[in-house]
């Protein structure tokens, strides 16, 4: 986009005919791409520069088009004085109606004339990125591109600085939800201001998103269907199979086998919202079969060793930690295999050597639904053992991640430990069954704890105070912004729509209205290390000592991590030059301090977090890393792959119709789909999933793009250049690992990774 912005800019500006004219300043006014922006506004412009202000000038007002791309208005001030060194530019907007608000992308301004008279050898040119909007009624205050830390402000524009600063503090507002972080006072994305809105968007949440996504798979007939699937088979075609109706290209109605009576059982709520009868369309299109339904490629969903690959390189790789201890129960439990176990070890032996690992969910039991609700779930623990298999019995690797152990109730010793089938006699339902309950309460920790409370809500103080206290001429506000810049958005939708009363995490995960209160729970032990990749590979003991030969995300993660230090690193020290400047920055300070003793004050007050002060270069580096590692990359990989393992709900269940098995022997695949959402509800969760998975062109560039719209320094965009040569590296390294690896892990490839959060 920028070099189509500076080859239209040159045909403008073209060669310069010596002579004589009144204008002095040439304006640019690069607009968005907005079919109807501004065309109602009224759009006055004042030039601010060390010898003053220029007179307001009227704008000419864009004229409505199906705009491809930025377009581009030139304009002419002219002034008594020679306003010097420019600084700023201030925009007012007196238009009313529909479409008077103006997306403005960016003012250029190009100083002209000299005593009179076109100079051929002094020419001056000044940039002011926008990037947003200026709605009607409202002025707004534009700086130059260049980064200026508080105490190197041109002493003529640091009254601006700090009135912009108070303006915004006044538009983004804090609130206090009970038992949560501090987050912006917006219930949905329209509160918030336009510029931080998702462009484009009519689907305002997740909710109308998942509805409209339903519709164009045409899938809207089986939404809120109460009934089970009946068949798993993937090459069925019975009535009722799950492969016949949601994912065949079959051209048959979803509503073929749906008694008269039936259509109108939909009392229980999909989490939507309402939504009209319509009638199919296109119902050929469905959804794709995701990778845990297709027998080939070595992803089948009863596959246990494409189970272990879920916990380690799925899309919640982040809870699986090493086992320091094997409770008696469990190693008498465990069948002593020799195919299994290495030859002249037992299990505790295998734990002391690093090669046991645990997924403990059994916090959960005090949040697990009311049974009388309908829905269900479970609190298990889950051991897993890396096997050795050299001659590639179970798959084409000569290791295997497997689960040897599952007790669905750890704290009943009556409750049976499901260990996999020795034989063929052994039920296999039973195994199944066990596998979909751990995978059903990864879910719960996943999505509300993983993805929302962490990747979201826990974030958001630092996103708000970056806009209530960095100007945006501070180098860590530009340096910030592209990855937080849709942040308010999505957390405003997400209290829309996931955790509000009646929301989707409500109507179609098994903890239903407990969910808020799994996310308060685990709020309370929340540091801000944990939004750092070394510290979340510590705290679960995978540093690379124990036996686990490839852990994609700890072994690519790392790779992109450093990347990231590298740059920050360059960028901080061209801007803080000594630990002195750190402590000096009172815009920093600020931002720093309000994140925390505002935005996370409960933890604050109570000790349970504290903050390290903000004094050095070092600390300032770390602080930016743990946050754009958040917002990019542990965004993308909590995100990218859900519809793989979701899409299919047999394998990883967001809710349970059923109570889990409390005996061994007494499941079929009868009472294993009796246990899954019913249609309707399947259809919400996979639809959402496969909403949340794909990428659209309205989604968040890739990691360290577009930011040159925010650099202008030659050595600032030196640093990022650099940035983006590692990151090319890193990615055919990755490509090169992924060719030997049995599955390829995707999503941790820098042209994968979004700059900021991405559904």
């Amino acid at each position: 986009m920028e070099k189509a912005l500076v080859g239209c800019w040159s045909m403008i500006t073209g060669a310069r005919t010596e002579g004589i004219f009144s204008e002095r300043y040439k304006i640019g006014v690069v607009s968005g791409t907005h079919r109807y922006s501004g065309i109602d506004a009224e759009m006055t412009i004042v030039i601010i520069g060390k010898g003053g202000r220029s007179e307001p000038k009227v704008l000419k007002r864009p004229e409505v088009g199906d705009h491809k791309g930025p377009h581009i208005e030139v304009f002419y001030i002219n002034t008594n004085e020679d306003l010097e060194e420019l600084g700023a530019v201030e925009l007012f907007n007196s238009g009313e109606g529909l479409y008077a608000n103006w997306e403005l992308l960016k003012v250029v301004v190009d100083k002209v004339m000299e005593g009179g008279l076109v100079s051929s050898s002094y020419w001056q040119r000044w940039v002011f990125p926008a990037y947003g909007w200026i709605p009607h009624g409202r002025s707004r205050l534009f700086f130059t591109g260049t980064a200026f830390l508080p105490s190197q402000t041109p002493w003529w524009l640091e009254d601006q600085r700090a009135l912009a600063l108070e303006r915004n503090r006044q538009i983004y507002r804090w609130n206090f939800p009970e038992g949560l972080p501090a987050c912006a006072k917006a219930s949905r994305m329209d509160d918030l201001p336009k510029d931080d809105h998702l462009p484009g968007w009519h689907e305002k949440s997740f909710k109308v998103a998942t509805a409209s996504h339903i519709v164009r798979k045409g899938l809207s007939l089986l939404l809120g269907e109460q009934r089970k699937w009946t068949d798993l088979d993937v090459e069925s075609k019975n009535p009722g199979a799950i492969f016949n109706e949601l994912y065949s290209l079959d051209t048959a109605s979803a509503d073929d086998d749906m008694p008269a009576d039936s259509k109108a059982k939909r009392s229980r709520s999909t989490g939507l919202g309402s939504m009209s009868e319509e009638p199919a369309i296109d119902i050929a299109e469905r959804l794709l079969k995701p990778v845990t339904a297709k027998k080939d490629g070595g992803c089948y969903w009863e596959d246990d060793v494409h189970f272990g690959r879920m916990l380690m390189q799925g899309c919640h790789p982040c809870f699986l930690k090493v086992c320091h201890e094997l409770p008696p129960e469990f190693q008498y439990a465990i069948p002593l295999s020799a195919s299994m176990l290495r030859h002249g070890f037992s299990f505790q032996d295998e734990v002391e050597a690093g090669r046991m690992f645990v997924c403990d969910y059994s916090a959960l039991k005090s949040f697990l639904p009311d049974p009388q609700s309908g829905t269900h779930g479970c609190a298990p623990v889950c051991y897993m053992y890396l096997a050795d298999d050299p001659k590639r019995l179970r798959s084409n690797a000569v290791h295997c991640f497997l689960p040897v152990a599952i007790k669905l109730e750890p704290d009943n010793p009556e409750a049976p430990i499901f260990t996999p089938p020795e034989s063929a006699d052994d039920n296999i339902w039973d195994w199944h069954t066990a596998k979909a309950c751990v995978l059903n309460a990864d879910a719960q920790y996943h999505m509300i704890v993983a993805y929302w409370l962490k990747t979201f809500a826990c974030m958001e103080p630092f996103v708000l105070s970056m806009h209530r206290n960095l100007s945006t001429m501070h180098p860590i506000y530009k340096l910030l912004r592209p990855y937080f810049r849709y942040s308010l958005a999505y957390n405003a939708m997400a209290r829309e729509s996931l955790t509000s009363k009646g929301g989707m995490f409500e109507a179609l995960f098994s903890l239903g209205d407990q969910s808020l209160n799994l996310a308060i729970a685990e709020y309370q032990n929340w540091k801000f290390e944990d939004f750092g990749l070394p510290s979340s590979l510590e705290s679960r003991g995978l540093t690379g000592e124990e036996h686990l030969p490839d852990y994609p995300y700890r072994e690519d993660g790392l790779l992109i991590w450093a990347a990231v230090v590298d740059y920050v690193r360059d960028y901080v020290n061209l801007y803080y030059h000594a630990d002195q400047d750190v402590k000096q920055d009172k815009e920093l300070q600020n931002w720093y301090n309000d994140s925390f003793k505002t935005g996370h004050h409960r933890l604050v007050e109570e000790k349970k977090l504290t903050p390290e002060p903000m004094i050095s270069r070092d600390l300032l580096t770390k602080t930016l890393v743990y946050l754009i590692w958040n917002s990019s990359a542990q965004n993308t990989i909590l995100t990218r792959g859900c519809y793989d393992e979701y899409g299919f709900p047999a394998i990883r269940p967001t809710m349970l119709s059923e109570a889990p098995p409390k005996k061994k022997n007494t499941m079929t695949m009868e009472s294993f789909c009796k246990m899954l959402p019913s249609r309707g509800d399947t259809v919400s969760i996979c639809s959402f999933m496969s909403w949340r998975s794909e990428r659209t062109p309205l989604a968040e560039p890739m990691l360290g793009a577009q930011m040159e719209e925010h650099l202008m320094e030659p050595d600032a965009l030196d640093a990022y250049d650099r940035f983006q040569e590692a990151l090319q590296t890193v990615q055919r390294v990755l490509v090169s690992r992924n060719d030997r690896r049995p599955i390829h892990y995707k999503w941790m490839l820098p042209t994968n990774l979004t700059n900021g959060v991405a559904h």
